[in-house]
């Protein structure tokens, strides 16, 4: 990557110049999210989860004995199961798209809500992160 670094030698302002061909490149890549919560036991928590169509994607421990990191994906969506201390200091609430959000509020007997963007209803995981299934409007 070319960049340049032009310091204002007063200490007054520093100001860094991309080269055009570097910014075009960059927006050419795409990007997905994920989202991260805590779970105390990433195995009972991928269970639960399991009941709203996620599947587990990959689990990592960097030793048997060691925490679990536990990634989920359910279509677009894909959720990360934390058992580090600190990594995703929670609960947390994550807001998921769906096509029917029905189906999926029937599972607990949750009450589906009207908003002006989108039909919706929460529930929440074993380890308190709460989660908001949503229909858009319209």
């Amino acid at each position: 990557m070319a960049v340049t670094a032009r310091i204002d030698h007063r200490g007054a302002k520093a100001q860094i110049v991309a080269e055009t061909e570097v910014v075009e490149v960059a927006a050419e890549v795409e990007a997905e999210a994920a989202a991260e919560v805590v779970a105390v036991d990433a195995a009972v928590a991928a269970e639960w989860y399991g009941q709203y169509g996620f599947e587990v994607d990959f689990e990592h421990r960097f030793e048997p004995y060691m925490p679990a990191y536990v990634g989920l994906k359910r279509d677009d969506a894909e959720i990360h199961l934390s058992e580090h201390t600190g990594d995703a200091p929670g609960p947390g609430l994550l807001y998921i798209w769906v096509d029917a959000v029905e189906p999926l509020a029937a599972i607990t007997g949750a009450k589906v809500g009207s908003m002006p963007w989108a039909r919706d209803f929460e529930v929440a995981d074993p380890d308190g992160n709460r989660l908001r299934f949503a229909e858009r409007a319209g």
